[in-house]
């Protein structure tokens, strides 16, 4: 007899969310077969056959240009792992968390790059990270799965133990120049967060990442590798002191670099064009002027000739080696309009061109070296990009103590802003410090009106117990730049100088990455007996008391939302982002799910173990849904 029993939910009606972070080498390799079909046999990628696609003859062992370390490989596969880890809302350390769209998150910044990879792929305008120069004194967190590479070079040093495994106590250490690794541990530490950020920028994305001469020039040769040497844009060259150190060698370095990639190079928008050095001293009609160079360094027709001032008669030739910028009849009418400036002593001099600043091309200047604050040609004061003490200065007034050494001044970030932002674009910092980024976006907004929001992440890393920032009870630096944050806003808003067009950028909401409020997804779970998965499925949660927000927060990163997403919770149901998902984590009646129904969410979210055992509840449920074609799937 044919059974009529209707099949169960978990066969049919309904998918189970898996709990996992981006696929990056899934996604990459979908994109790759969109493009190139025919590379693929069978589902696979037919490596020998790309290359022949791609008309190259690659040999095993031939040797090619390119950055190579000891580790490189195992760095690669950091860049494949996945996790189920999730963000934990702060609300304690958040102003105006309910509707602030700035976000500040604690964590070991991998790890989050990885869990914000569904919610903020392609989404983010720039990056600005100031990462450890690797000077030898700079202490980062060393990837968990480096263990296999030389293994008796790691055990000598002390970062596996003679099973291999890592010394979890020494994922924070200083790099010493002393270690036998030293430039290939750096690396293996930034290829994958740069890697995992690029996929955060969007098409016209931009990257600033400053560095000094320690790592620059392999930085240089990673970035290459991992954006594309196309899509360099330049190195600017940034002044960081005005004074000189004392140094054995006589040479003091007063000066840092920040590599400019793009995510697929179009152009950056220069610096604001200013007119500060036009003046009119001689009332000309036609406005305010400069004396400009009157003469090229090539050849361009008929260009070496005399010219002849019509006050004196003294004939001038362009100066050695050059050429005038005009042919002779350009050149004639320019002086008759009295646009040639003659010097005032005879030959005591070469000819200057008057340049009016109603005829300037552009509102922007390109410029990639800022030194001294001293204004370049025609960018005048928006070239100023401060010193490293201004940004110890604004710490201070903040603080009341140096808190942080060497903080980047707000005014160099606004600088690089202003090269590719519009005004309600996102900004990433996934290596915060002390929050100069987020200061710097606060105070851009406030100067334009712009709704520009930031995402700055910090690791937890301990402060030394004779730090002055230790004493003000301080532990960690991301305690500082979460405080900053929250002075900076406070300080603003005391002052009545906030004045933003949008209110979600007035606040920020605060995160900690924590494991999956999940037991079946949480690393640590596990199932030693039938019983024993039984349980993690009829009682999910990790706490007893389970904080719903926190889990809100975790399915929509799982789902791909924003963190800044609006949350409308009603009658047992938080609707998320204008009802685009729905969550339900307890029971509901019928005529509550009807009505959940005729918001017509794109998906519904619901926890299973509110339906006990009863797979004919879950069975109607779906039905429900489906006669309203909305998505259902159960965590």
């Amino acid at each position: 007899m044919e059974s009529t029993t209707a099949p169960t939910l978990l066969e049919n009606e309904a998918t189970r969310l898996d709990g996992q972070s981006l696929d990056v080498a899934a996604e990459k390799l979908a994109q790759l077969k969109q493009l190139m079909p025919e590379v693929f046999a069978e589902g696979k990628l037919d490596v020998d056959k790309l290359r022949l696609v791609l008309g190259e003859d690659v040999y095993v062992g031939e040797e090619r240009y390119g950055l190579n370390w000891p580790g490189k490989a195992e760095a690669y596969k950091e860049i494949q792992k996945r996790t189920t880890a999730t963000l934990v809302p702060d609300r304690e350390g958040s102003v105006d968390f309910d509707t602030a769209e700035n976000v500040f998150i604690e964590g070991e910044n991998l790890e989050v790059l990885r869990v914000l990879q569904k919610s903020y792929f392609g989404k983010v305008k720039m990056i600005y990270i100031d990462p450890p120069y690797n000077t030898g004194n700079d202490s980062f967190v060393y990837p968990d799965d480096y263990t296999e590479r030389r293994e008796e070079f790691e055990k000598r040093a002390g970062l596996v133990d003679q099973e291999g495994y890592i010394n979890k106590q020494d994922l924070w250490r200083s790099n010493s120049k002393e270690n036998g690794q030293y430039h290939s541990v750096w690396l293996s530490m930034m290829l994958p967060r740069l890697f995992l950020s690029r996929n955060l920028l969007c098409e016209d994305g931009v990257i600033f990442v400053s560095i000094d001469d320690n790592e620059v020039f392999n930085l240089k040769l990673l970035m290459d590798e991992i954006f594309g040497q196309e899509n360099f844009y330049c190195c600017f060259v940034w002044q960081r002191r005005s004074g000189a150190m004392d140094s054995v060698d006589n040479v003091s370095t007063d000066h840092e670099y920040v590599l400019c990639y793009g995510k697929s190079k179009t152009k950056l928008k220069g610096l604001e064009r200013t007119f500060d050095r036009y003046t009119n001293p001689d009332d000309d009609s036609r406005g305010p002027w400069i004396a400009d160079n009157l003469s090229a360094g090539k050849a361009g027709g008929d260009t070496l000739y005399p010219i002849k001032d019509p006050l004196t008669g003294i004939e001038y030739m362009p100066p050695k080696g050059r050429y005038w910028p005009y042919n002779r009849r350009t050149m004639q009418q320019k002086i008759d309009e009295g646009r040639v400036i003659f010097p005032k002593k005879g030959k005591d001099g070469s000819p200057l061109l008057k340049r009016f600043q109603n005829e300037a091309k552009f509102s922007t200047v390109p410029v990639s070296t800022w030194m001294r604050n001293e204004s370049a040609k025609g960018v005048g004061n928006s070239l100023r990009a401060g010193f490293n003490t201004e940004g110890t200065k604004q710490l201070q007034e903040l603080f009341g103590d140096k808190v942080f050494s060497h903080p980047k001044p707000t005014v160099l970030i606004k600088s690089f802003a202003s090269q590719c932002l519009g005004t309600d674009d996102i900004v990433m910092d996934f290596f915060a410090g002390s929050a100069s980024t987020a200061q710097a976006i606060i105070e851009l907004n406030q100067e334009s009106g712009g709704n520009r929001k930031f995402i700055c992440i910090q690791m937890p890393e301990s402060i030394e117990t004779d730090a002055p920032a230790y004493s003000k009870g301080y532990r960690k630096i991301s305690e500082i730049s979460r405080d900053r944050i929250r002075k900076v806003l406070n300080k603003h808003t005391q002052n009545n100088q906030i004045n933003f067009a949008a209110p979600g950028i007035k606040g920020f909401k605060s995160f900690i990455l924590e494991s999956s409020n999940f037991k079946i997804w949480r690393e640590d779970a596990s199932a030693k007996s039938m019983s024993d998965q039984l349980n993690l499925f009829q009682n999910q949660f990790s706490n007893t008391e389970i904080d719903k927000e926190s889990v809100v927060y975790e399915l929509m990163l799982k789902h791909g939302l924003l963190l800044s997403a609006a949350i409308e919770y009603r009658d047992g149901v938080y609707y998320v982002d204008n009802n685009r998902i729905c969550i339900i984590l307890e029971k509901i009646s019928s005529e509550k799910l009807a009505k959940v129904a005729e918001k017509q969410p794109k998906r519904v979210v619901i926890q299973e173990s509110i339906f006990g055992i009863s797979d004919h509840a879950l069975t109607n449920v779906a039905l429900e849904l489906e006669e309203a074609n909305i998505s259902f799937e159960l965590i």
